[in-house]
């Protein structure tokens, strides 16, 4: 069991590293996601979005806006 901990740390590890806050920002202005900060965060809609919808398929975006 510990050895799957240690390869989801890895794995988080990586892709924390690959998109980094800064760069999901920069990216999310650049293309037209951010005309000004309100209320979606680009950071925590890319992380739900690439990792949520894995487990359960029957999300919606409506719970996107929901606080956890």
């Amino acid at each position: 069991m510990a050895k799957k901990k240690q390869k989801a740390k890895v794995i988080e590890e990586d892709l924390s590293r690959l998109f980094s806050p800064e760069f999901l920002q920069k990216t999310a202005k650049e293309t037209g996601f951010i005309k000004r900060d309100r209320k979606i965060n680009p950071v925590l809609m890319f992380w739900t979005l690439s990792l949520g919808f894995g487990v359960q398929l029957q999300r919606t975006l409506a719970s996107l806006r929901r606080p956890l």
